[in-house]
């Protein structure tokens, strides 16, 4: 299936390239999916997508389809529900973070470590966030605690005092920023900020206008500024104020938002659970992908990450696995076939979608009337 995005303003009476959309779905039955339900996706290189699952473990997937499967029946994993994955491409590992199982690590199709708090300084076994900085230092968010650092020298260390602790905050989401200062989410205690001074900034319901203490994903623009997801919608801090986007003031589909990730061009995509995947630019345009206008196979999108192809990969709660590839497509030969075509989403304003099957070798035409 081809999907088509054309923009309204490049709709010219000698048209020559549109910006071309391909769905791909990836399911048990096709491409070998341990698990429907997929908690987190990460891209890799050399075509390779790491998924985890709820209930199926981890896959490696590889020019599209599974080509290894790890869970507690044939590795040295505890549990079956993998929650946080971030690959180091330094050392060219991959860190895996597990619902009560702890953390480990896998390199060249080996999942070679495990980490607990039997054995390490962390704070909790359940971990829900993975991320790293500048420095390869990786950050591990747990459930009951702050955040733990694993130094690439071996050595592991906890976030300075002030910041997120148990038992109040657990740690859903982080980021960090180009001056290595770090962006902590979590359950109950809003989104806290550690500079490189080691000061903490907290902002919660309480003493700003920050709507929810539940932070599920957090993106930094290149401008610095920051968006956070939570379960009361889309939240943008620019230094000095918050704006809050729902589905009763916006375009947003869904208040409940799973990740958020910007791509190479700063616009700003969307998993929202209930509502499909989101685009926005940040001023006023909205672009939806659901179910019901396009080949998305779950409204219940629960993590998404660009490759280095900048193809958008999409885990589902639910519906499995889906690719969005982006790119443009010329045209110039106005007899190329075309069948079943479906203009999404319906109704359209600027942009739209056309999908329909095509066999054939010749450019993609579109008119427009």
């Amino acid at each position: 299936m081809v999907c088509v995005t054309i923009a309204s303003t490049l709709l010219l009476s000698n048209l020559t390239f549109v910006y071309a959309q391909f769905f791909d779905v990836y399911n048990i039955a096709n491409a070998g999916l341990p698990s429907y339900t997929i908690w987190f996706v990460k891209s890799a290189q050399n075509d390779t997508v790491f998924i985890s699952t709820w209930g199926g473990g981890l896959a490696k997937f590889h020019k599209n389809t599974v080509t290894e499967v790890f869970n507690t029946s044939n590795s040295i994993l505890t549990t079956d529900e993998v929650t946080a994955l971030h690959f180091d491409d330094a050392s060219q590992s991959l860190w895996i973070g597990t619902e009560a199982g702890g953390a480990y690590t896998y390199q060249n199709g080996i999942i070679l470590d495990i980490y607990t708090t039997t054995n390490s300084s962390l704070l909790d076994n359940t971990i829900y966030a993975i991320d790293q900085d500048s420095n390869g230092d990786i950050l591990l968010g747990t459930r009951y605690g702050s955040v733990n650092i694993f130094e690439p020298s071996g050595t592991w260390s906890i976030l300075p005092n002030g910041g997120p602790v148990a038992p109040n905050h657990y740690t859903y989401s982080l980021a960090v920023n180009s001056q290595d200062e770090y962006y902590i989410g979590t359950g109950f205690g809003g989104l806290y900020y550690l500079d490189t001074t080691n000061n903490w900034t907290n902002w919660n319901s309480f003493n700003s206008s920050l709507p929810s203490n539940d932070i599920y994903s957090i993106a930094v623009e290149n401008t610095g500024d920051i968006w956070v997801g939570s379960f009361n919608g889309l939240h943008h801090f620019d230094g000095s104020s918050w704006i809050t986007y729902q589905s009763t003031n916006s375009g947003l589909p869904a208040d409940y938002i799973r990740q958020l990730k910007f791509d190479k061009y700063g616009l700003l995509w969307i998993a929202t659970f209930g509502g499909g995947l989101a685009t926005f630019d940040g001023n006023n345009t909205w672009q939806i992908y659901n179910t019901t206008n396009s080949n998305l196979p779950h409204d219940e999108v629960f993590s998404i990450d660009f490759d280095d192809k900048e193809d958008l990969w999409i885990g589902t709660y639910g519906g499995g696995l889906a690719k969005l590839s982006l790119g443009s497509t010329s045209i110039k030969d106005a007899n190329s076939p075309l069948q079943n075509m479906i203009v999404y989403p319906n109704p359209c304003s600027d942009f739209i979608s056309v999908d329909f099957n095509y066999t054939g070798k010749y450019p993609i035409p579109v008119s427009y009337t």
